[in-house]
């Protein structure tokens, strides 16, 4: 593998090269039912990406054995390459967390190689054994796995293992590896807990969340495991954002000082990349309420049992006008067979929008040049529902509606030709009539000059 000087990610042929870019490494420990493993790793100083310095990445690990897992993570590249990625290029909209390298094939030592220069403080027999721990619960699915740095007492179902030996146990394994952005952020159940959080503050995040699950909705993709702790709040300076939405008739702008960003996607369906092999059949069909009704009683949840603040609940309610609902008439509301009162996406960004347009500070611009312009509208897509990685949005939108005006002209001649069948076969009966009347002239006019022919042979001399 050649040297990576720069420590440019975009330039690496391989997402198994970043160990070149690569400082320090932070496990993160994980109770969940996917069997992942996830590093923090600090980068380089001056490592850039696309032009643009990145200090942290985020990387999830998983095993490449042809299980569902393996599929659903094979699912989640998909959705960040053909459908994340595009959205965010095109400022369609910028509440997703962006992936930075995926990869499919890297190996024991390429792990081996990350640990090695970001584990500086453990020695090669303790990153091996922390390695092979970690690989192990993965394999059995065992939860509670603990961060990949710490030392722990070797549990009963981890084979006791000498270090030299833990390669040759992966040798012939490959690893799944997607790396996204990561700077200093809080979870959405970890950043609640802030008592000095505004209402504006709380509402600007209810609505950058309705709006990232709106533009999923023009293309048919569905999170299927929205809860609080797969939603990321990223803290800033004061920003002028300007949501052109579709359905609304005049943009949004707010003064926001933090960032939603939705990530996870291993159990995402979207109609457009085909099925996800790690979901069952049952949950690949589009349910535009779907992910809303899962974040809804996510919340739900975690104020009944005390580890969200009574006020996220209370703040859902007013949204959208509901009270306090059983877990089971929630779920009703995911296919149109809940209360009177059902929330919709579209209806909590009109809600929060007439909050928060009384709460701007005058003097502010909505297209001035320092506002972030967002197009979440679906004229962005192209009538298959994806975006073309890398296009503009003027690209794109001409693209769309060079498609979409031959599928009218295409249509238009249909329907001319179906429209009226009586006309049609009036004017075919028409033709006919034309061309028999046109045939018996012709025959008289034959037989009339061969009665000439004879009459002149006839008084000759």
């Amino acid at each position: 593998m050649g040297s990576v000087q720069s420590c440019q990610l975009d330039q690496l042929a391989n997402l198994c090269d970043m160990h070149e870019c690569i400082a320090k490494v932070q496990g993160r420990p994980s109770n969940s039912a996917s069997p992942t493993d996830t590093w923090l790793c600090t980068l380089k100083p001056h490592t850039t990406f696309n032009g643009q310095e990145c200090s942290h990445t985020f990387m999830k690990i998983g095993i490449n054995d042809g299980s569902r897992t393996a599929a659903a993570l094979l699912f989640e590249c998909l959705v960040y390459d053909r459908l994340i990625t595009p959205m965010l290029d095109a400022q369609m909209c910028p509440h997703f967390l962006r992936s930075y390298l995926v990869s499919t094939g890297c190996t024991y030592y390429d792990l081996e190689k990350t640990l090695r220069a970001g584990l500086g403080d453990l020695d090669d027999k303790q990153r091996a054994l922390n390695l092979h721990r970690n690989l192990t619960y993965m394999e059995k699915k065992a939860k509670k796995r603990p961060a990949i740095e710490r030392i722990t007492p070797r549990q009963e179902f981890v084979p006791k293992v000498a270090a030299h030996l833990v390669p040759s146990l992966f040798a012939n394994h490959r690893f799944i590896v997607i790396s996204t952005e990561y700077t200093q952020v809080k979870t959405y159940r970890e950043w609640v807990q802030n008592k000095n959080l505004s209402s504006a503050d709380r509402f600007t995040v209810l609505l950058q969340i309705l709006i990232a699950l709106q533009v999923m909705a023009f293309a048919k993709l569905m999170h299927n495991d929205l809860h609080t702790s797969n939603i990321l709040v990223r803290e800033h300076p004061p920003q002028v954002m300007t949501y052109i939405i579709h359905g609304l008739d005049r943009p949004i702008t707010i003064l926001s000082t933090c960032t939603a960003l939705v990530f996870d996607f291993d159990r995402a369906t979207c109609e457009s990349l085909g099925a996800n092999g790690g979901m069952p059949q049952s949950r690949q069909q589009f349910q535009d309420k779907r992910d809303l009704v899962c974040f809804y009683k996510n919340v739900v949840r975690n104020v009944r049992s005390h580890h969200m603040p009574p006020v996220c609940l209370n703040d859902l309610n007013a949204l959208f006008r509901t009270r306090d609902f059983s877990l089971a008439e929630i779920d009703r509301w995911s296919v149109g067979d809940g209360n009177d009162i059902e929330p919709s996406i579209s209806a909590g960004i009109q809600s929060i929008a007439g909050m928060l347009a009384e709460r701007l500070p005058p003097g502010v611009a909505p297209f001035g040049p320092e506002a972030h312009v967002y197009h979440a509208t679906p004229k962005m897509l192209l009538p298959n529902g994806r975006l073309n990685r890398g296009s503009s949005d003027r690209i794109l939108l001409d693209k769309c509606m060079d498609e979409l005006q031959r599928a009218k002209a295409h249509i238009e001649k249909l329907q001319k030709s179906a429209a009226s069948p009586q006309k049609n076969r009036e004017a075919r009966a028409e033709e006919a009539t034309n061309s028999s009347k046109k045939r018996r002239t012709e025959e008289a006019e034959r037989h009339l000059l061969s009665h000439h022919k004879s009459s002149a042979r006839t008084i000759s001399p």
